[in-house]
């Protein structure tokens, strides 16, 4: 069953816990977006516990805090390495983790994906998760098979890991021909209320495999439009490029490279009628849950991470293009 107090979770590992040392940063300007402050929330609220959100820089302060506070949590996200300068970064925040540890200190960590999205360095990251899963006192994820998945690939007992559901996104709901016209405004679109919109959005990232969707939405025999918007990745420049060159030859296809502001959001999510993603490999997918609070049918691959979406009612699966046509003309024709 999963833990609905982020709390009980860590008296689990320290009953009189009271600090809490996370990473990364908590973006406190983006508070109905940032997945950390929305986890933290009630958490930030209680006088009790003290988050104390750490940078690269001042994972420093880890080294010494088991000595004066032998109860703290080290809750840790994403850990991961994309070139040299990161690479060298994370050695120092190894270092520092190591030494944190060795001093007594307990160690929470989150799993979001089983490894980075671009797929690099993919051994030495399986190396690094198996190490770091074996010196946590508890791993977090947001899903029952997830638990499967994070044991059977990082070689650490299912008994050490958490189900903690994904924070909820508060949503805003606004009529369709306003939030469009408000869409056509900020981001200079040409969108047409009257005719289907479908959305895909979140980070530029490879891994949603956008030429193989726009293919299929190329197949649908039905009047419709498309949005794909979102902020380009580190290392995401030739996506970036294709999808350019795509909406440029399509005139239903519209793209918009760069970050959704909060107050541009709830405009962007009610434009939208359908909700399509085509990743190719995930653990725990933010995009479909942000478009389950905005009550959007959501169509989505049949992988082993997500079938726990099968039973809900705005999620359909598919396990072929054919089925992902057939499912996306189906929504957007009623």
């Amino acid at each position: 069953m999963p833990s609905t107090s982020l709390l009980h979770i860590y008296k689990e590992v320290s009953d009189k816990v009271a600090t809490i040392f996370m990473v990364p940063l908590i973006r406190f300007d983006y508070p109905t977006t940032d997945y950390l402050y929305l986890l933290y929330k009630d958490l930030l609220a209680n006088k009790q516990i003290h988050i104390k959100s750490l940078s690269a820089v001042t994972h420093i302060k880890l080294i010494l805090a088991p000595l004066t506070d032998k109860h703290a949590i080290l809750h840790y996200h994403w850990l991961e390495f994309q070139d040299l300068k990161s690479g060298i970064g994370l050695i120092y925040k190894l270092i520092c983790i190591t030494l944190y540890k060795a001093f007594g200190g307990s160690i929470v960590w989150t799993v979001h994906n089983l490894y980075p999205h671009n797929k690099k360095w993919r051994p030495q990251h399986k190396k690094l998760y198996q190490w770091f899963a074996g010196i946590c006192d508890m791993i977090l994820v947001h899903t029952p098979k997830a638990v499967e998945l994070v044991s059977k690939e990082y070689e650490v007992d299912s008994k050490k890991i958490r189900v903690y559901p994904h924070p909820q996104f508060p949503a805003k709901f606004i009529e369709k021909t306003e939030a469009v016209s408000h869409i056509n405004t900020k981001l200079g679109l040409q969108l047409t209320p009257e005719i289907p919109i479908i959305g895909c959005f979140g980070a530029i990232s490879a891994y949603k495999r956008y030429p193989e969707l726009i293919d299929i939405v190329d197949q649908l025999s039905v009047a419709k439009q498309m949005i794909i918007a979102g902020y380009i990745k580190k290392g995401m420049h030739e996506v970036d490029s294709k999808l350019i060159e795509s909406a440029k030859s399509r005139d239903w296809l519209f793209y918009h490279r760069g970050f959704i502001s909060e107050d541009l959001l709830p405009n962007l999510m009610n434009i939208i009628d359908v909700c399509v993603f085509n990743f190719d490999d995930i653990l725990t997918s933010g995009g479909i849950e942000l478009a389950l609070a905005y009550n959007k049918p959501v169509v989505a691959p049949r992988l082993e991470a997500l079938i726990h979406y099968e039973t809900h009612s705005n999620v359909h699966l598919f396990n072929s293009e054919n089925e992902c046509v057939e499912l996306i003309t189906k929504l957007i024709t009623g």
